[in-house]
């Protein structure tokens, strides 16, 4: 079963660092012991849109509770992300940067 990780139990070094998508946060972080740490990285897809689908269909879909046929949204289209710096010679991450394209 899957457990997400707490500030106590999130792995504590660079090679076994995981990201979870557990909410939304901005929480880029470097532990202690040299791992970079952030909890969500956030959506990939176009901004008006729900997990890229488009928001019409969502909405009627949770008013009425019928099946409904995803489509794909348009428009902009937006890349989150995170860069983790990591030093070659100790494995620690030195910098975790969130960026969005």
């Amino acid at each position: 079963m899957f457990r997400p990780p707490t500030r106590s139990s999130a792995p504590d070094r660079a090679v076994d660092r995981e990201i979870a998508a557990l909410r939304m946060s901005a929480d880029a972080q470097l532990l202690p012991r040299g791992s970079g740490y952030m909890t969500d990285l956030g959506m990939c897809g176009p901004d008006d849109s729900v997990l890229g689908v488009r928001t019409d269909i969502i909405i009627e879909k949770l008013r009425t509770s019928l099946p409904a046929r995803f489509e794909f949204a348009e428009g902009h289209v937006t890349l989150h992300g995170a860069v983790f710096d990591i030093n070659t010679e100790t494995s620690c991450v030195t910098r975790v940067e969130r960026v969005a394209f």
